[in-house]
């Protein structure tokens, strides 16, 4: 931070002491200040939030075998659920709040789509010991089975375009997957089937391509479902089958352009 003044300038460190600053309860996030003053001050001025920036890593970059160790394996089963991801925001939790004499603060929150690891701060400013700032914690978002779609940013309107799906299986046993891309008036899917199954062994993951031609203008919706299909042991052949069943689904947007070039004419 840098001040400009032609007044005197005077700096002095925050009082500060040290509190858990994030725990993680059933999927929620509890911020808690580091930086408060006893217990006469009242007005504390709080921010938290992320850094601004683009989460670190997606769940893809992270050694997730590493990650499946420290955690109780039994409670990562996947639910069977119709739920769609769809909530994908690069920057999350900008929020500001007062905190009270006690110098903490719990808040719930429901975390995004993104499997992926945030990482946050808290600021501090009091009118009495100024301006602080807590260490940075994570919180990583995370399912033991989960597909991802790799889209272009934007494309031009009837030319071919692959959706790459990827899929990640996490869980100690394989499992016979079929992903089925969403039929839409919006698209074509050019492949013979808009279905395709697959075999994702523990600890890896498959991807197929479906190749779509867009056919209209603006954000077109593409959604991919994924799920285990029971009693189909021929995908995985001899392999180690989980007894369990996965499901996944996610919508991502497509930016659709028209065809030429933008011409600019000034009067």
């Amino acid at each position: 931070m840098v001040v400009m003044t032609d007044l005197t300038l005077e700096t002095r460190q925050c009082t500060v002491k040290r509190i858990p600053h994030l725990r993680r309860i059933s999927h929620h996030i509890f911020y808690f200040s580091s930086y408060y003053d006893s217990p006469e001050e009242e007005n504390i001025d709080y921010f938290m939030g992320p850094s601004p920036r683009v989460p670190e890593k997606t769940i893809e970059e992270i050694d997730l075998m590493e990650f499946l160790e420290e955690v109780d394996t039994p409670k990562l089963i996947p639910k069977s659920t119709e739920e769609i991801r769809n909530y994908f925001p690069e920057t999350w939790l900008w929020e500001m709040h007062t905190i009270e004499s006690s110098g903490e603060k719990t808040l719930k929150r429901q975390l995004p789509d993104t499997i992926t690891e945030w990482t946050g701060e808290a600021v501090c400013i009091n009118s009495k010991t100024g301006i602080g700032f807590s260490e940075k914690s994570g919180i990583t978002a995370f399912q033991p089975f989960f597909i991802s779609l790799q889209l272009p940013y934007s494309v031009i309107r009837k030319e071919m375009v692959p959706i790459i799906v990827s899929v990640f299986n996490y869980l100690k046993e394989c499992l016979p997957i079929k992903i089925s891309l969403e039929p839409s008036e919006d698209y074509k899917v050019l492949n013979e089937y808009s279905s395709h199954k697959m075999c994702v062994c523990g600890g890896k993951s498959e991807t197929h391509r479906f190749i779509t031609r867009p056919l209209s203008l603006g954000q077109v919706n593409i959604t991919v479902y994924g799920f285990s299909v029971d009693g189909d042991d021929e995908v995985c052949g001899n392999e180690v089958i989980a007894n369990i069943s996965a499901r996944d689904a996610v919508t991502k947007q497509l930016l659709v352009e028209a065809e030429g070039f933008p011409k600019e004419e000034v009067l």
